[in-house]
């Protein structure tokens, strides 16, 4: 499976209102017809944490794999979905295929708090390295998180469009904002954030989302 992930704008005479239900009401109908979309979740921000990264929102659409992504090229559905993107979006996101690594697994059932975040390797790191210990030693660490629900490992594979820069973005759940805020109080969160210089740079930004699921992601 593979992910494409968008950062999204709204359109300048749009409130944040407007966009969102344009989006969902109007654009999302039209762009699930895209050929071989097997989920596709809208992710509103709610506000940045910390971090100078700026978007709105982020759009998350799965694919079987990357030549399914591909194939979508020059259909129909996909050039009538960016034709209708205008009506109510800047055109100025930029867009990364990235690689799913599922530390813990998402919950299913909506209302839960999503937090999602930039990452980049340490300059000393090479990425094979950078994921590596990600995976085998952070992940460990930060999963431990007290009421975290659910943890994704996203390995940015290539940037399909846009200036933005990242290598992963992590995305979690919390059962709520209460949850959440209790959770950055803790020793095991702080423990987690002096691991993180351990092979990242300290410098990503960090949002709090409200998903809108169009399509439920694959399980």
């Amino acid at each position: 499976m593979i992910k494409c992930v968008g950062t999204a704008y709204k359109r300048d005479d749009f409130t944040t209102e407007e966009f969102f239900q344009y989006w969902i009401d109007v654009h999302a109908p039209i762009s699930q017809k895209i050929p071989g979309l097997r989920g596709y979740v809208v992710n509103e921000v709610v506000r940045r944490l910390m971090g100078e990264f700026v978007t709105e929102a982020f759009v998350e659409q799965w694919f079987d794999d990357e030549a399914s992504f591909e194939a979508t090229g020059g259909t129909p559905e996909l050039e009538a979905a960016w034709e209708d993107v205008g009506n109510y979006a800047r055109t100025d996101g930029t867009f990364w295929l990235v690689k799913e690594h599922v530390i813990i697994p998402p919950p299913t059932e909506p209302g839960y708090l999503k937090t999602m975040g930039t990452a980049y390797k340490r300059d000393d790191f090479t990425a094979d390295a950078f994921m590596e210990y990600w995976l085998d030693v952070h992940a460990g660490i930060s999963s431990k998180a007290p009421g975290l629900k659910g943890y994704v490992v996203n390995e940015v594979i290539r940037r399909v469009r846009g200036e933005l820069e990242s290598e992963a973005f992590v995305q979690q759940w919390y059962e709520n904002e209460e949850a959440f805020e209790y959770s950055r109080t803790t020793p095991e969160v702080a423990a987690a954030w002096a691991d993180v210089a351990n092979y990242a740079r300290t410098d990503g930004t960090f949002w709090v989302l409200k998903e809108h699921v169009v399509i439920p992601r694959p399980a």
